[in-house]
């Protein structure tokens, strides 16, 4: 089995293509195909002003390094507690996985899609990349004899498993324990005594244990003693590091960077500036080498040749990402901090770009007010103090400090997104009349094929 293995970042580069999916025309309800998958035959009762949209909770080992996501996909327009509680599976399976749609959304990371006993035996399910999926069952699955040959074979396709949400019982699950990659346990709720049972309750050569719903560095670091291999949650936005730290240090150093940039400072204080960053240096030689090879295929090797090829918009957009990489400028595709700051990032822009009632302003600025909402619980840095030093306008104070005007209710929106908040979500999207039915999810993909393009994954 190939998951064990690949239990850690592996090398995988996939770019989807985010302009294949289709909406179902009215009346269809759900028989129109999204790529050769019918939605009928994946049990998805979907209709063309369903707005659905994507989340995707971070996935870490035990290193903090990122090796896939949790992905479901929602609907906002279901009342709560009213919605099928398996058309997110459904539909994911359905508009995943469109043409190159599930490598669009993990990248070069692994994705868990949850599976119930219907889509377990549905032939759509097979239309997953084997290579880039984990199948995930619940735990209050019966293991009826059906459902361990399927699983069996599909294991001898290649495929992988996780049992989710493992509450005990191992007698009863014990046919399926011995199939499955992953034992996933929700950390939030789980008894001390349960937790420490659980490593001669489940552990099986090649079985890997995951603690879901991780929310703070506190949580990462007892579940990482109690033995889990992997974590799943946002527990790394809470690593604000101190002031002396350095990373604070180099998210310092880069802002000196990114207020000269503003300030227009001539070519060679910033060159001068790279000088004395060899990180920003590096990343500013490859990024404008990537950009010359495609191009002419001449190779750059000064900084006044990369900065002439980026061009400071570039340039000030590099910088900004890489104040949340940390020190370092490898691995930007496992570094889960980045990745979900930039993601926010190019979402936002891409909402402000499709949104009639903003202004040129607002949708320039939707970029940076992405990256900056995260700046205080990620780097420990004083928002105010940032918004000062680099004098940014009305519009992005408005947003980040108070969420308040248009750039204020993209925020919101793209914050109960991550959460995955179908409420919130739908009390939001009244105030956003042009995203209707599947625009939501369509921004989505489009945005994660951008953070592919761009090289940040």
């Amino acid at each position: 089995m190939r998951w064990p293995g690949r239990i850690f970042p592996a090398t995988r580069h996939f770019v989807g293509d985010a302009g294949k999916m289709q909406a179902a025309a009215p009346g269809d309800r759900g028989c129109r195909l999204l790529s050769g998958l019918s939605l009928q035959e994946t049990g998805c009762p979907l209709v063309e002003m369903d707005t659905l949209y994507l989340t995707r909770e971070p996935v870490v080992n035990a290193q903090e390094s990122l090796i896939g996501y949790d992905l479901h996909v929602h609907v906002a327009d279901d009342p709560p507690g009213q919605g099928s509680p398996d058309l997110g599976s459904a539909s994911l399976v359905a508009t995943g996985f469109y043409g190159g749609g599930v490598e669009t959304a993990i990248g070069s990371c692994f994705g868990f899609v949850n599976i119930d006993r219907d889509l377990l035996f549905a032939p759509a399910v097979e239309s997953l990349p084997r290579d880039a999926v984990v199948l995930s069952l619940s735990a209050e699955l019966e293991p009826e004899r059906e459902v361990l040959l399927r699983v069996r074979a599909l294991r001898e396709k290649g495929y992988s498993f996780a049992l989710s949400d493992y509450r005990g019982d191992p007698f009863r699950l014990e046919p399926l324990l011995d199939q499955m990659a992953v034992v996933q346990v929700d950390f939030s709720c789980a008894s001390s005594a349960f937790l420490h049972s659980l490593q001669s309750e489940v552990r099986r050569p090649g079985v890997r244990l995951m603690a879901s719903e991780v929310q703070t560095p506190e949580e990462f670091e007892r579940a990482r003693a109690l033995g889990f291999d992997l974590f799943e949650g946002y527990h790394f936005l809470g690593r604000a590091r101190s002031p002396q730290s350095s990373s604070s240090g180099n998210a310092a150093a880069l802002l000196k960077m990114l207020r000269l940039l503003k300030e227009d400072a001539d070519s060679h204080a910033v060159v001068d500036e790279l000088k004395r960053q060899p990180a920003l240096a590096v990343a500013t030689l490859r990024a404008a080498n990537a950009s010359s090879l495609s191009r002419s295929r001449q190779s750059i090797s000064s900084l006044p040749d990369a900065l002439a090829m980026l061009g400071r918009n570039r340039l000030a957009r590099l910088v900004q990402m890489l104040v949340f990489a940390g020190s370092s400028t490898a691995d930007l595709g496992h570094n889960p901090l980045l990745q979900v700051v930039v993601t926010r990032a190019k979402l936002m822009e891409d909402l402000a770009e499709r949104d009639p009632d903003a202004v040129a302003q607002e949708k320039r600025s939707a970029f940076v007010v992405g990256l900056f909402s995260l700046i205080e619980s990620a780097l420990g840095l004083s928002l105010v103090d940032v918004l000062h030093e680099l004098q940014y306008g009305s519009p992005v104070k408005e947003a980040l400090l108070h969420r308040e005007g248009r750039l204020g209710v993209l925020l919101e929106l793209v914050e109960k997104l991550e959460l995955g908040d179908d409420a919130a979500v739908a009390g939001i999207l009244p105030e956003l009349p042009s995203i209707t039915g599947l625009d939501l999810i369509r921004i989505q993909f489009a945005a994660l094929a951008w953070l592919g393009e761009s090289g940040v994954r």
